[in-house]
C-alpha cells in the first residue's frame, strides 16, 4: 500500500509494509521487556509496611503481616471484608513502583562521591534531565543526565530505549474569563470579496504519496485521526487512543509523527487517556485536544508538540462548556494563540490562550448547522448559513462580507490550498468565489452532489473538489466524475465527530488497520487522486449519452398546491420550456409541485447577555419541486417560509413572533423563480463514472460496466 502507490505492484508494496510492521512490532515487544538489563537491587518489604498486592488481575492496597524468603503475607480489602493471603514476592510492590519505569539501581555522579538508590520515574530529553525516585527520602529528584557517571548514562539510555510509553497526566483545569461575552466587533455589508485578500498558509502543505506503519498496542488502541503536514518528506501526524472514556484508564493516547516518503516513524509522544486530538498547527508547533473535566464538562488543551520535541508538553487546559450541549466539538486554531470551539447549537466561541479569556462569540443562522472552515493562513472563518455565507475576521469576529447563495441552503464551504478561492455548495449549485475580486462567482450545476444537510468539501486541484469524502466533482465538465469507497474491515473510519480522512496537495490521506495472524498495526499514508487509469476513463466517456433529461425531452407537470395550482403550473412550464423540454400530459418523466404547511411547534429564544427570553410558535409553509422518472428522483428543490432558525438577529424591543409572522405565509412565487438545469444526469452516473476502493493496497479503480464510450 501507500509506498509507490502503483496499482501494478500492489503485492510487492503490501509485502514491504508487512515486513515493516513485523519489525516494528517485534521492537515494540522487546520494549516491554527487560531487554537484558541488570536486574537491579532486590527489594523486600517488611512487616507493617504499606504495599500493593496483585489479586484477581488488579493491584490492591495492603499491609504486610509477615515475610519469608520469597513470599509475603498481607492483609487487603476485598468486597466488604479484610482478606489475608500469601503472595509470591513478584506479586507485591510498593505504591511508588507503579510510577517508575526501571528497577532500583545505585546511581553515581561522575566524581563517584555522590551515590543514591533510586528508580527512574521520567526523563526530559529536551532539557536533558532524568527524574529519579529516591528510596532514602521517598522523594523525587531531577538531575542533569550529563552529571551521571558514564556507566549510569549508558544504563539510562538502555532503560529509556526499553521503557513502555509513559502516560502524561492531564494538566490542571483552568476557567477562562468570559465576562459579558460579546458578539462580533462589527458587521460589514459587502456582498463580494473585493476587499478581502487571499490568505495563503504559513507552512505550505505538499504531501507526496507514501505510507508509514506503527504497531497497535492494545485491544482498546484505535487510530483516531490523520493530519497531513507537508514537505517533500511527507510529514504526517496521527493520533491513537481509546477515543472515549471506555477502555483502560491507564491506557495512553499517542501522537505519532512520521515521514511517509520513506515510511519512517520519527517520534511518538503520549497524551492522557480520554484526550482526543482535533487540530495540529505546524506553524506554531502546537496541537489541540478535546477532553472532559471530572464533572463531565468539555475541556480544551493546547500542547507544545512537534517532531522536534521529545514530549507533548501542556501549555494550558481550560473548560469550554455550554450547558445542554453534547454534540460535535469542532475546534481549530485560528492563530498561534487563538482557538475556536463549537460549544452549542449554532454557537462558536473564540478563546485567547495567552490572555485566558473569551474574545468573542459567533452565532450561526443555520437550520442544519453546516460546519465552518478556516482559511489556510488562519485569518478568516467561512461560516455557512441558510441564506448566505459569512466571511469573518478570525482575530476579532468582524464580518467582512456576506456572500449571497443560490440553489437552496449552504451545505459546505472550502478554501483552496492557496487561500485564493472559496467554494460554496448548496442543494443544487457550486459557486467559486475569488478572494480579492468584486466579480460574481463562477456558478456550476451541482444538483447531483448538493444537499441541504451539512457535508464535507475539499479541493483536490484547480478544477476538481471531493464532496463528502466520496464524490469527485469536475468543474470543467460540471459533473461528478468518480466515487471513492473504503475497503471494508481495512480502512479506519471515524465515529461520532472523529475524522480519519483528509485531502491535501491532491492526495487522499487515510489510515488502515492491518490484521494479520501474528500482529496488528496501523498504516497512515496518502494516495494521489483521482488514481491510476481514472483520467483516461473519464476522457473517453461520451458525454452526450449521459443524460436522462436534455433539450427535446418530454415531461409532464403535476401540481398539488391547492388554490395556487395555476400559478405553480405556469411557472414550471416556463422553466421547462427555457431548458428546451417539451411539456406533454403523457410523458413518463414527471415534474411534481407541492405546497403545504408543517406542524406547529414552539421555539424559545434567549437574549445574549440579557437573560430575557421569548417563546414563539411557528408553522412554516413549504414549496417543493421534484423531477421523477418512475420511482427514481432525478432532481429537486424547495423553500420554506416562517421557520425558526437556531439564532436570529432582532432590533431592540422587536418581537420575535412578529418577525416570524412576517415570513410565515405561502410562497407561490417560488415556482416562478425555479430554474431547472438544462440537463439532468441519468441516475446511474450521478455518483460518477466508476468507483475506486481505497485500502491497504492503495486505490483500486473499477469503471462502470456500461459507460457510453467514444469510438
Amino acid at each position: 500500500m501507500f509506498g509507490e502507490l502503483s496499482i501494478q505492484f500492489p503485492r510487492r508494496i503490501f509485502s514491504t509494509l508487512m515486513l515493516m510492521a513485523s519489525v516494528l512490532l517485534a521492537s515494540s515487544a522487546r520494549g516491554q521487556s527487560s531487554g537484558g538489563m541488570p536486574p537491579g537491587i532486590k527489594l523486600k518489604p517488611a512487616a507493617g509496611e504499606q504495599i500493593e498486592v496483585l489479586f484477581l488481575g488488579d493491584w490492591r492496597p495492603g499491609q504486610v503481616v509477615d515475610v519469608s524468603r520469597n513470599e509475603v503475607m498481607a492483609d487487603f480489602e476485598f468486597g466488604a471484608s479484610t482478606q489475608r493471603r500469601t503472595f509470591p514476592l513478584h506479586e507485591t510492590r510498593y505504591p511508588w513502583q507503579a510510577k517508575v519505569i526501571s528497577p532500583v539501581y545505585n546511581w553515581k555522579d561522575k566524581s563517584g562521591q555522590f551515590s543514591v538508590k533510586a528508580a527512574v520515574l521520567d526523563n526530559d530529553r529536551d532539557a536533558n534531565t532524568v527524574t529519579l525516585y529516591r528510596l532514602d527520602t521517598n522523594a523525587e529528584i531531577t538531575v542533569p543526565i550529563d552529571k551521571l557517571s558514564e556507566v549510569d548514562q549508558r544504563r539510562l539510555e538502555k532503560i529509556l530505549g526499553n521503557a513502555p510509553l509513559k502516560i502524561t497526566p492531564p494538566p490542571p483545569v483552568e476557567v477562562f474569563r468570559t465576562g459579558t461575552l460579546s458578539m462580533s466587533a462589527g458587521w460589514q455589508t459587502e456582498t463580494n470579496l473585493g476587499g478581502v485578500s487571499a490568505d495563503p498558509p504559513t507552512v505550505e502543505v505538499a504531501v507526496p504519496s507514501g505510507g508509514a506503519v506503527f504497531p497497535k498496542l492494545d485491544f482498546w488502541d484505535n487510530l483516531l485521526s490523520v493530519y497531513p503536514i507537508g514537505s517533500s518528506a511527507g510529514w504526517m501526524a496521527a493520533a491513537t487512543g481509546s477515543g472515549s472514556g471506555h477502555g483502560k484508564d491507564d491506557f495512553p493516547g499517542r501522537l505519532v509523527w512520521a515521514t511517509i516518503a520513506d515510511g519512517k516513524v520519527r517520534k511518538v509522544q503520549s497524551i492522557p487517556h480520554g484526550e482526543i486530538l482535533v487540530a495540529v498547527d505546524p506553524a506554531s508547533q502546537k496541537v489541540l485536544t478535546v477532553g472532559s473535566s471530572d464533572d463531565s464538562k468539555s475541556t480544551l488543551c493546547v500542547w507544545s508538540a512537534s517532531p522536534k520535541t521529545d514530549k507533548a508538553k501542556p501549555i494550558v487546559r481550560w473548560i469550554s462548556h455550554k450547558d445542554s450541549w453534547s454534540g460535535n466539538p469542532f475546534a481549530e486554531f485560528v492563530g498561534p494563540n487563538l482557538v475556536i470551539h463549537r460549544w452549542g447549537d449554532s454557537q462558536y466561541v473564540v478563546w485567547d490562550i495567552e490572555a485566558k479569556t473569551a474574545v468573542y462569540e459567533v452565532k450561526q443562522e443555520s437550520f442544519f448547522d453546516a460546519p465552518p472552515v478556516i482559511s489556510p493562513g488562519k485569518r478568516y472563518l467561512a461560516l455557512p448559513e441558510d441564506k448566505a455565507v459569512r466571511l469573518i475576521n478570525a482575530a476579532d469576529g468582524m464580518t467582512l462580507a456576506t456572500l449571497p447563495i443560490e440553489g437552496g441552503r449552504t451545505s459546505a464551504v472550502a478554501f483552496d490550498a492557496r487561500g485564493e478561492n472559496l467554494a460554496v455548495l448548496t442543494n443544487n449549485q457550486l459557486a467559486i468565489w475569488q478572494l480579492g475580486s468584486s466579480s460574481e462567482p463562477s456558478r456550476y450545476n451541482a444538483s447531483s452532489v448538493g444537499s441541504p444537510f451539512g457535508q464535507k468539501l475539499a479541493w483536490v486541484d484547480e478544477t476538481s473538489l471531493l464532496v463528502d469524502g466520496k464524490t469527485l466533482f469536475d468543474l470543467d465538465r460540471e459533473l461528478p466524475i468518480w466515487n471513492y469507497t473504503p475497503a471494508f474491515a481495512e480502512v479506519v473510519r471515524g465515529s461520532g465527530f472523529r475524522e480519519v480522512t483528509k485531502v491535501a496537495s491532491g492526495r487522499f490521506c487515510y489510515g488502515v488497520q492491518l490484521r494479520e495472524r501474528d500482529f496488528q498495526a496501523f498504516v497512515i499514508g496518502a494516495v494521489e487522486l483521482p488514481g491510476d487509469g481514472v483520467r483516461d476513463t473519464i476522457a473517453r466517456v461520451d458525454r452526450d449519452k449521459l443524460w436522462t433529461l436534455e433539450a427535446g425531452s418530454n415531461v409532464m407537470i403535476e401540481t398539488n398546491c391547492g388554490s395556487y395550482n395555476a400559478a405553480a403550473r405556469s411557472g414550471l412550464e416556463a422553466a421547462a420550456r427555457a431548458c428546451g423540454w417539451i411539456v406533454q400530459p403523457s410523458a413518463t418523466i414527471v415534474i411534481k409541485a407541492e405546497m403545504g404547511r408543517s406542524k406547529q411547534q414552539t421555539v424559545t429564544y434567549e437574549q445574549i447577555g440579557g437573560g430575557q427570553s421569548q417563546s414563539v410558535t411557528v408553522a412554516p409553509y413549504y414549496s417543493n419541486v421534484v423531477v421523477m422518472d418512475g420511482d427514481t428522483r432525478l432532481w429537486s428543490t424547495g423553500t420554506s417560509s416562517g421557520g425558526a432558525p437556531s439564532f436570529m438577529w432582532v432590533k431592540k424591543d422587536e418581537s420575535i413572533q412578529s418577525r416570524v409572522r412576517e415570513t410565515e405565509k405561502p410562497d407561490p412565487e417560488f415556482f416562478q423563480r425555479v430554474e431547472f438545469p438544462g440537463k439532468i444526469l441519468h441516475p446511474r452516473y450521478q455518483g460518477g463514472f466508476g468507483t475506486s476502493t481505497y485500502g491497504k493496497r492503495g486505490l483500486i479503480a473499477q469503471p462502470l460496466s456500461d459507460l457510453p464510450m467514444l469510438p
